[in-house]
């Protein structure tokens, strides 16, 4: 199997590549970027890789652009590819489920502190939140409408906030991708996001949601940043720019739909619920 050391993400301003192995690090990951700013092109290059790995994809995405590649191979609820915030509260509270699972099963009961990355019983689970902004945005619009009983705003919040605490444990970790970087899209978790890459932000706010200790200078490049140029944080070490690979995404979904098999046998069936379905809507 390719090792994602064998990918890297950028090259940098020397020409050197850059690498990073997000599965085996076990650290969330932020993706950050306005439209037309690169980042979902990079993102066809990061998903490969980490499926590569032997990563197991579940998520959400309004769209469906990004994800529909893995439907196929996934079972029925763990990806929602249409704006459905009541689906979307029902698949992470399936993960939050499957990381308690995890943490029962494979942890303590083994007595060990986490699940480590090559253990085969329990394959490293992305759980890949597209769009992040607009699911929470539309999650309170949908709560408007709603009893209290049924209202998914505040629970949706909730079960991030306990998967951004507790999944690395559980060899399970959230790649979170938004547009511009705000308090009230992060909800809370971005200290729990070790690893942030952002290209283009439209406000020095924005680029210290990134890094909270960004120079004047980078900030200001990072809004002005062309199309394809990232910015790459990773708690503890210095800062990099670099230029991404920037695949297709007929590149991207060709590949994905050939070569994608997922691990249905990992990802439990807790009870009947759409999400994936209709993917043309």
């Amino acid at each position: 199997m390719t090792s994602w050391k064998d990918m890297p993400f950028g090259i940098d301003s020397d020409g050197k590549p850059l690498a990073f192995d997000f599965a085996g690090t076990q650290q969330h990951v932020l993706a950050a970027g306005r439209s037309r700013a690169g980042k979902s092109n990079w993102l066809y290059s990061v998903l490969p890789a980490m499926v590569a790995q032997g990563c197991v994809i579940v998520g959400s995405d309004p769209t469906g652009i990004l994800l529909t590649p893995y439907v196929a191979a996934t079972p029925d609820g763990w990806i929602v590819t249409k704006t459905d915030p009541a689906a979307v509260e029902r698949m992470l509270s399936w993960a939050v489920r499957l990381m308690d699972e995890r943490i029962q099963e494979g942890v303590r009961a083994k007595k060990r502190e986490k699940i480590p990355t090559d253990d085969p019983a329990y394959p490293h689970i992305f759980i890949v939140m597209e769009e992040w902004g607009n699911t929470v945005r539309s999650a309170k619009v949908y709560d408007q409408g709603q009893k209290p009983a049924d209202r998914v705003s505040g629970l949706i919040e909730a079960h991030m906030n306990r998967l951004a605490a507790e999944a690395l444990k559980a060899n399970m970790s959230i790649l979170l991708i938004i547009q511009k970087a705000s308090a009230d899209v992060l909800l809370g978790i971005r200290d729990q996001l070790a690893v942030r890459c952002s290209f283009a932000q439209p406000t020095k706010d924005s680029a210290e949601m990134i890094d909270e200790s960004i120079t004047r200078e980078n900030a200001e490049r990072m809004q002005k940043a062309k199309p394809g140029v990232g910015y790459w944080y990773f708690a503890g070490e210095e800062p990099v720019w670099f230029r991404a690979p920037l695949a297709s995404y007929e590149q991207y979904f060709d590949t994905m739909e050939k070569h994608y098999r997922g691990r249905p046998d990992v990802l439990p069936h807790y009870e009947s619920a759409g999400g994936n379905d209709d993917v043309s809507e």
